[in-house]
């Protein structure tokens, strides 16, 4: 909280992760009675390799763009928990969404989608697929960004699907994409343009960002 808070007031701020590190090298420098080459370059190789492991994805972008069939390959790969947040909405409240629209309007449901926001991203090691509209709500986006990297998949509109979508059907996608795209590429640390099926838009994730096979979404670690 203290550096979310930092952050917004533009503050330079930085946790105790890379220090927590440092001290286990300097530790086992002590301990085994020898020093590293490159302790500093230790540092970092440990550090940074622990943020992969450790952070969450996140997925955010229009309905339909493909959050789910690609979190669950992403996931898979990986090896992370795989959690959508539409679904866990579903299996909380024992009802379809288009029902909870119905019964509790979109300001029910984005009460309902902001508390399985807060409870799953507290956790790590996990790639979450986020609905569609998890960025009309500004206390959505802390809950993310303080242990995932946030990641936008932009599909073409043309392409996007409007069937058991009740905000889609509602206002139609061209709508939607006005109010949300400037949100989404705000949110994300980076973003990826999806392609013809799950796997192409990996393997762009992967060639767009020059990272490994296994980490080709997690975009820029944060420093």
């Amino acid at each position: 909280e203290l550096l979310l808070r930092a952050e917004d007031c533009g503050v330079t701020a930085a946790g105790g992760f890379e220090m927590l590190v440092a001290q286990a090298v300097y530790a086992a420098e002590c301990f085994l009675d020898r020093k590293f080459d490159d302790a500093p370059g230790e540092i970092r190789t440990i550090t940074a390799a622990l943020r992969r492991e450790q952070l969450n994805v996140a997925l955010i972008g229009m309905p339909s763009s493909g959050k789910t069939t690609i979190g669950r390959a992403l996931a898979e790969k990986l090896g992370k928990r795989f959690v959508d947040l539409d679904e866990e909405i579903v299996k909380a409240e024992g009802r379809s969404i288009p029902d909870i629209f119905a019964a509790e309007g979109e300001d029910g449901f984005r009460a309902k989608e902001a508390e399985q926001t807060a409870r799953f991203a507290r956790e790590n090691r996990q790639v979450i697929s986020c609905g569609g509209g998890v960025v009309t709500r500004d206390e959505n986006y802390p809950l993310l960004h303080q242990n995932s990297q946030i990641v936008m998949l932009n599909r073409k509109l043309d392409e996007l699907a409007h069937k058991g979508r009740p905000i889609t059907a509602r206002d139609g996608i061209d709508k939607l994409a006005e109010q949300r795209m400037p949100r989404y590429c705000a949110w994300a640390d980076c973003i990826i343009d999806s392609r013809d099926c799950a796997a192409n838009t990996a393997a762009a994730g992967n060639q767009d960002l020059g990272v490994g096979d296994v980490d080709f979404l997690l975009g820029v670690l944060h420093d």
